[in-house]
């Protein structure tokens, strides 16, 4: 064997050795490289008395920490470190509605919260990026849950299960729905550009943003002495707002009640069930199940009612009805006071607590809910017992691209600037000959663009000839 064989045997050697040694150390050097003692993981003190498996793992994190404040080469930026630490405890729970909100984001999450923002008026979900399936493309891009009458989006067409897969030319598969949403907000005035994927077909919308304020509530009375609210989200005033509008109605001698809850993703609980609790007499209306059984609650109402039971009341709901939305369908349906009708409801059955932290926020589930009869219906949804479905076919999707892309709607509203029955009428014939989609589609969507483009004081809240699901309703309520 020659010199140089012997000398790296002889190093090999002595770094073994070092390294056993190390392993009963708290900490060895082996030229410019620091060993942590591996009793500080494998040989940690076993959980006694006041010592659980949080101290325990602290303790062995805040080692771990200090080891790389004391050896790392360059600066660390401990405040990013911080975050990263808290938004992994998080992620560790694998379970999408508990997060943490680090600084930078706050702001964003708080106008979010209050609903007031320059931006383009639509709600959207977006998975996140760890939790993306490559072969569902629902996960990979923001999709949209619904548009706010006379905003951007609606004026420009976008529509529910539209997929943006690109702002300003960035793709928004490595994007949070934080990062998309900041990118999509911005001064009032200015243009954003969103890719649209519908279908098969993918192509360029650009918008100008406006301050967006989202409206909570709306109500009128339908032909036959029918009310209708429609209910877009829970907030701290919804409740009270409900109250007055249903009173209203009541005064004016209401023979049946719809009540619209469709793409509503839930909010502030306590509103959902005072609004039933407005509607049945002394209920049993929901129970929360917590990690310590001796936490459960079990809500029950007040006795009298606001609206006689002689007042049938129908809901209508779809696959954007979660939440606050589904406990009020659960409230009414299970004290037999209602009738969903539209599609299967999208399923979320648990409370996150959200609160304020170190200039962040978090949300983490903390419970469980169930109504009277105590089904289970997270991540499965609530059936409807009346199944009415206006969602759009994947080849129907494509045939609405390609007339948006040809500016078909906006042609015919510019050549026809008064709506009325008999132009969109006239519409649906001729767009039916050219393009082949079913007129009942065409109808509704050329009334839909055209309502948009009305001031919000001049729009029908509700027509039922052009919803199909609200008809539906009509019709059951009149039986």
């Amino acid at each position: 064997m020659n010199k140089k064989k012997l000398l790296f045997c002889f190093l090999i050697l002595a770094c073994i050795s070092a390294l056993c040694a190390a392993a009963n150390t708290e900490s060895q050097s082996i030229g410019d490289v620091t060993m942590l003692g591996s009793t500080n993981y494998s040989n940690s003190p076993s959980i006694t008395g006041q010592q659980d498996i949080i101290s325990r793992d602290m303790d062995i994190l805040e080692r771990l920490y200090r080891y790389i404040d004391t050896n790392y080469l360059y600066d660390i930026d401990y405040s990013k470190a911080y975050e990263a630490m808290a938004s992994a405890l998080f992620d560790s729970l694998d379970e999408k509605y508990s997060y943490y909100v680090p600084k930078d984001e706050s702001q964003d999450f708080e106008d979010d919260t209050l609903g007031v923002y320059g931006g383009l008026g639509f709600y959207f979900s977006k998975t996140y990026v760890k939790y993306q399936d490559p072969q569902d493309e629902q996960t990979l891009y923001c999709l949209i849950e619904r548009t706010f009458p006379g905003s951007p989006s609606a004026q420009g067409g976008i529509l529910s299960m539209d997929l943006i897969t690109a702002i300003d030319g960035e793709s928004t598969i490595g994007l949070e729905a934080t990062e998309c949403s900041k990118k999509m907000k911005g001064e009032p005035g200015t243009k954003v550009v969103l890719t649209i994927k519908r279908g098969d077909q993918v192509f360029d919308l650009s918008l100008t943003r406006q301050i967006v304020t989202v409206p909570t509530i709306e109500s009128c009375m339908l032909e036959g002495n029918i009310g209708y609210i429609i209910i877009n989200e829970f907030s701290s005033t919804t409740a009270y707002n409900f109250y007055n509008r249903l009173n209203e109605l009541t005064s004016q001698g209401i023979k049946g009640l719809v009540i619209d809850l469709r793409n509503n993703g839930g909010g502030d609980l306590d509103a959902a069930l005072t609004i039933a609790d407005l509607m049945l007499d002394d209920p049993v209306l929901i129970t929360i199940e917590y990690k310590d059984p001796s936490e459960n609650e079990t809500y029950v109402g007040n006795k009298g009612s606001i609206l006689s039971e002689d007042v049938p009341i129908a809901i209508l709901g779809n696959g954007g009805t979660a939440s606050s939305s589904e406990l009020l369908i659960l409230c009414l349906r299970d004290n037999g006071r209602a009738k969903l009708i539209g599609t299967k409801t999208f399923g979320k059955g648990i409370l996150q607590h959200v609160t304020p932290f170190n200039e962040g926020y978090c949300s983490l589930t903390v419970a469980a809910f169930y109504g009277k009869n105590h089904e289970e219906f997270h991540k499965l949804g609530l059936e409807p017992d009346i199944a009415v479905d206006d969602s759009l076919s994947d080849e129907q999707m494509t045939i609405i691209s390609k007339m948006l892309e040809e500016d078909a709607f906006n042609a015919f509203k510019e050549a026809n600037p008064v709506m009325s029955d008999e132009a969109i009428d006239r519409f649906a014939v001729q767009a039916h000959e050219q393009y082949g989609l079913g007129e009942p589609q065409l109808k509704a969507l050329l009334y839909s663009l055209y309502q948009s483009a009305l001031p919000s004081e001049q729009r029908t809240i509700a027509n039922p000839k052009y919803d199909v699901v609200l008809q539906a309703a009509l019709d059951h309520l009149k039986e």
